[in-house]
């Protein structure tokens, strides 16, 4: 009688034990990561990784966040995830507009280069013409006469003197060539904006002027959403005090009763791998307390 007594004693004492230690590491649990378990069936909580994925990467929005007690944040989270889809639709617009102005820019500065380049070429050819056509008729004089002096010894003292008064004249003339194009390339260098087209040169002007405010707009966008993540940091902090205020030991108390006796309700439920592992242990040990239990009854 006394054994049987012991055995009912220390089977119901490990029993309670068992469910009292579960209590204390599910309550554990929720004060670290509320998320970890979901309260009431039909509210599914994940507010906090959510919120904080999207306002930071690219996650999808979370669904509707409404739960007893928590309308108010609920509410307030909604909000920034507006806000956030609004300020990232906000966003890419202004990317892509800036990318269609810089097509624009590039393009107009293409077709800007090469008109000025054409007008730099008429006007150097315009300025360098003439001497470059005089450099070469006495450069041909002078390889005329030199032929000439090959044949015509008779006139051999007036054809070389002619050709120095040539290679003279040819001399000055590369001179003033030579200086007229430094003058020519330092003009072009000074006036590089003036030989564009002026209505070629305000438009592409313009643009640039597109893109400068497009990327004030993209600063102003990334500014908002820096906010926006410090206010949802803020309200991450309050959700999860909120909801670690909502459950204490004895409601994990009770809900470790209803594990180790299979008769749970459902308004408190595991909704992480780590507490259903817990759980899932619970319920083999429980049962094998109960079978220990039932057996020493069967024995009496």
């Amino acid at each position: 009688m006394k054994t049987f007594l012991h055995n009912r004693l220390y089977i119901s004492i490990a029993f309670l034990g068992t469910a009292a230690l579960s209590a204390l590491v599910y309550w554990f649990l929720w004060s670290w990561h509320p998320d970890h378990f979901v309260v009431a069936e039909h509210v599914n909580l994940h507010p906090i990784a959510s919120v904080e994925d999207f306002l930071w990467g690219d996650g999808a929005l979370p669904r509707a966040m409404d739960s007893q007690g928590m309308t108010a944040l609920a509410t307030q989270a909604r909000e920034l995830l507006e806000r956030a889809s609004g300020l990232r639709s906000q966003e890419q617009a202004v990317r892509t507009r800036i990318a269609g102005l810089e097509a624009t820019a590039k393009k107009q500065s293409d077709g800007l280069n090469l008109t000025r380049n054409q007008r730099i070429e008429d006007y150097t050819r315009g300025e360098l013409g003439p001497l470059e056509a005089e450099k070469a008729r006495l450069v041909e004089l002078v390889s005329d006469l030199r032929i000439q002096l090959q044949t015509d010894r008779t006139h051999y003292d007036r054809l070389r003197s002619k050709i120095a008064e040539l290679e003279l004249d040819l001399s000055r003339t590369e001179a003033r060539l030579a200086q007229r194009r430094f003058e020519v390339a330092d003009h072009v260098v000074k006036n590089l904006a003036s030989f564009a087209k002026p209505e070629d040169l305000t438009a592409w002007l313009a643009t640039r002027a597109e893109i400068t405010k497009a990327n004030d707009e993209s600063l102003d966008t990334f500014r908002k959403q820096s906010e926006l993540r410090g206010q949802a940091l803020t309200l991450v902090s309050a959700w999860t005090k909120e909801q670690q205020a909502r459950l204490g030991i004895v409601d994990f108390m009770y809900f470790s009763l209803g594990v180790t006796t299979t008769t749970t309700f459902g308004d408190i439920v595991p909704n992480h791998w780590g507490p259903r592992l817990i759980v899932s242990l619970q319920l083999l040990v429980s049962l094998v307390l109960v079978g220990l239990f039932v057996n020493s009854l069967a024995e009496k």
